[in-house]
This record gives structure tokens, sequence and C-alpha cells, in this order.
């Protein structure tokens, strides 16, 4: 459990006041806090480069990662296992014009190759994609308000609700203890060189994003949440002849909800962080079924579904962190979504997470990894979910924890809503399975970060004729910031 300050605020795990540095010292600590992102460390001494008497600080991270997945069908088919290794550089110019005026623009290259996979398939790809492009204005008019216009990153400590690069109009407030924020943002322009125009699942979807932070006592925050989504992109009619590039397969107009709390209490057996999460989601969404002609292979709409939507979640999790040696920490945690059986019904009662969100955090180690499981990775919906995790830290900066999640369905239902299995449940079944992991965070260098994750997933009764199956995840990162 990671117990966050407040979000506008935050440098690390300090709380800090730009008002209360020199002038350049300001301009520094504000790019440390618009620009820091939770999973990125940049090193101090980033190269500057002086233009009209204000610095230019050039920066960035390149990342390699190698994933390995096997038996993700569950059972021992040929077809499904493979290897992928992705690279990614990402460079960032954060410009300060004035005390108050600061330009940041980021420019993002991707490649991914499939050297292996089970099937004989390879795939290689390279694509370039804008990254976050904004301006940000701080003390507009001498008031506690900022304002930050473009292309940037929405984030919120837990990744429950938000972690996404959005076109947006931010505004935010500081003052005191209070810390809050609201944003409207829409996708404009295409994102890369892969598509012509805007994703089809994003275009035309309209978003209201607020936050708000309270901190009541001393590590003690309250927060609040809204996000409201409105798609106004035109649903296709049933008979339809649709690319399949441009298939938007869900347009909603939602609303969710929610308050939360974390922090930190100090006890005679050691500290123990919480963070709890009630939300809420209503609204409705048109589903659309896609199907291909078996003459001309052309797909076409085959069925709209149109239902309200009416679902709750909550999320509770302690974290112990003792002073035993290798400050072992003990973790706990529930999650639950809202259920339905069918989303064919008039009214669904199913929870579901936006797809803005990560579900990426950490307990008390150093690394940050998918605390709903990496291996089954599913959207909070419809389901319960039981997490118990041991952890400890070794050398100066380094950790390992060993987690173990349970899953289990509030209804029987046919679908896992956003999982990273590649076979379904038969939906007679509450009981989807068991997913053990091990996550490894060597973060020993200045510049450099390593992860290592190892999981495996034992199929429930949910799986029919494949329970009992396991599917195997591998999985190693290198970052190296600069």
């Amino acid at each position: 459990v990671e117990a966050a300050p407040r979000a506008a605020l935050a440098v690390g795990d300090d709380v800090v006041d730009p008002l209360a540095y020199s002038p350049l010292g300001a301009q520094e600590e504000t790019r440390r806090r618009i620009v820091k992102r939770p999973d990125e460390d940049r090193p101090p001494d980033q190269l500057r480069v002086p233009i009209l008497g204000r610095p230019l600080t050039i920066g960035g991270q390149w990342e390699l990662a190698s994933r390995f997945d096997a038996d993700t069908r569950l059972g021992s088919r040929p077809d499904d296992d493979e290897l992928s290794i992705d690279q990614r550089l990402e460079v960032e110019l954060f410009y300060a014009a004035t005390d108050d005026l600061f330009l940041y623009l980021e420019g993002k290259f991707f490649y991914r190759t499939v050297p292996w996979t089970e099937a004989g398939l390879r795939d290689d790809r390279f694509s370039v994609e804008r990254g976050e492009s904004w301006i940000y204005l701080s003390d507009v008019f001498g008031s506690p308000f900022s304002l930050q216009v473009g292309r940037q990153r929405m984030n919120e400590s837990s990744e429950w609700w938000w972690d996404e690069d959005l076109d947006a109009v931010r505004l935010h407030f500081d003052r005191g203890d209070v810390h809050l924020e609201t944003a409207v943002a829409e996708e404009l322009v295409r994102l890369g060189d892969e598509r012509d125009d805007v994703d089809p699942r994003r275009r035309d979807v309209f978003r209201v994003l607020s936050q708000a932070t309270w901190q009541w006592f001393d590590r003690q925050y309250v927060e609040g949440f809204v996000h409201h989504q409105r798609d106004h992109s035109p649903t296709e009619r049933p008979f339809t002849i649709v690319s399949r590039d441009l298939e938007d397969p869900v347009d909603a107009s939602l609303t969710w909800y929610g308050v939360g709390a974390n922090g930190r209490v100090k006890t005679p057996v050691g500290r123990v962080y919480y963070r709890s999460v009630v939300a809420f989601v209503r609204g409705h969404e048109n589903v659309v079924d896609y199907d291909t002609d078996p003459f001309f292979g052309l797909r076409f709409v085959d069925t709209v579904n149109r239902h309200a939507v009416n679902g709750w979640a909550t999320d509770v999790a302690l974290t112990l962190s003792t002073d035993l040696p290798g400050e072992l920490a003990f973790t706990a945690g529930y999650a639950f979504g809202s259920g339905e059986s069918s989303s064919r019904r008039e009214a669904d009662r199913s929870f579901r997470q936006s797809e803005l969100p990560d579900n990426n955090g950490r307990f008390r180690g150093v690394d940050r990894f998918r605390y709903y499981g990496e291996l089954v990775e599913p959207n909070l919906s419809n389901l319960h979910i039981a997490t118990v995790s041991l952890g400890a830290r070794f050398l100066r900066q380094s950790s390992v924890e060993l987690v173990y999640h349970a899953y289990e369905q509030v209804e029987p239902a046919p679908f896992l809503f956003g999982s990273s299995l590649r076979r379904a449940p038969t939906g007679r079944d509450r009981s989807i399975g068991h997913e053990w992991d091990v996550v490894l965070g060597v973060e020993e260098w200045d510049q450099v970060q390593v992860e290592l994750i190892g999981g495996v997933f034992r199929a429930g009764d949910a799986f029919g004729p494949a329970a009992g199956d396991l599917a195997y995840l591998g999985y190693l990162e290198v970052q190296f910031n600069f």
C-alpha cells in the first residue's frame, strides 16, 4: 500500500511548497513536480542548455523489456507460447520560459519484435508517437490556481482511477493541505504513425476528470474523484459493413465517482499503511458485436445491445512494515467489483473500470507492479480478488515481493473483462483460479532500474475442462534514465 501525498505537490516522498524557493530553485521544483512520474526517476544532473538566459532541460529514458507468455489459452495448446522484446526511447525537453511559464515537449520511439512464437509467427514493428506536449502557467495572476494546456499525463498515485496521457486543459488549485484539479479532455489528432486518424475507440470521447485531496492529519489523506465520459461518436447500425481497423465495440456515456483514504499509522509492532476506495459507475452504453461474412470475408455489424449501467466497487489494502531484518512487510487486500452474468440485459449491474487506469502500484518495495495480478491482469468487474503479500528489502535500494491472488466471479459469466488470459470461462462456475507472482526490483544505481517478474496462474472450475491447468509469465525490464 502506497500512501500518497497530494498529487500536485508530490516530489518523491516529500511535500514541497514551490513558493518557498528562489526563482531558479522554484523552476527546478516545478519541473520535478509536474513532470515526475512514479515509475521513473530522472537523475538530478540532467543536461541543461541556456536559451535566452533560461534553462532548457534535456532528458529522457530508454527501456528494454522482454516478456514470455506460456499456456495463456490454458492446456497444452501448441500455438499460444510467445516471446516478445520491446524497446522504448523517450526524449524530453523542458523549458522554463519565465518564473511562472513552463513548456514541455516529449517524443516517443518504439520498436517491438516477436522473435519466437509456438505458432511460428514473427512480428517486427517500429513506430513513433507524440508524447506529452504542454504549457504550464503557475500561480495565475498571483492566485493559488495553475493552468496546464496540451497533451499531459493524467495520473493519481494508485493508478486505480486513471493513468494516461490525454489531450486536455487542466486547472490545478493548491492551498495549504488541499489540492484540487479538474480537466476536460478529448483526443484531437492521431497519436502516432501507425494510424491515419484517432483510434476509433477514443474518437469523439469527451471526458471530465476531477480530483480533490485533503491532508487532514499528518500523513493522512482523504480523496474524492469524478470521471465523466461521453462518447458522442455515432453507433453503427446492424448489417453495416465496417473495416476491422475502424471497429468500435463500445460507445458509452458513463460517470464514475467515489471517495478514498490512504495514509500511515505508527503502531508498537511497526508502521501500518492503508488504502481504501469506494466507487460507483452510472450511465448507459451501446455494445456492438461484429461478425465476418463467410462468402466475401467482409466484417459487418451483427447486433447492437443498448443498456443502462449501475455498478459499484471497493478496494481495501493494509500493509504492516516491520523493523525485522529486511524490513519485512506483510500486505492483505480485498477488492470487489459488482457483477452481472450477461451484458445483454436492459440494466447491467456490473462495475467496470474505465480504459484509463493501470492498477499499478507498490506495497513497501521499490518496484511498482500490477496489484491485481501480473498474469491475469483483470479489470475490477464482476470479481472478488483477495491478495496477500510478503515483501523484504535488501542491499541499499532493492526489494522482493511474493504475492498471491485468489479470483472468484460475483456471478458466473462467460467472460473475464480486461484479462490477458486467452481463454474465456464457461459461465457455469464462479471460481476463476489463483495466481502467484514474484516481483524483484533492483535500483542500486542512480540511472538504472531493473525489474524481474515471474508469475503462475492455476485455472479454477470456471474454466470447465481446463480447470487445474497452468499458465506462466516471465518478464524482465531494464530502464536507463538520462
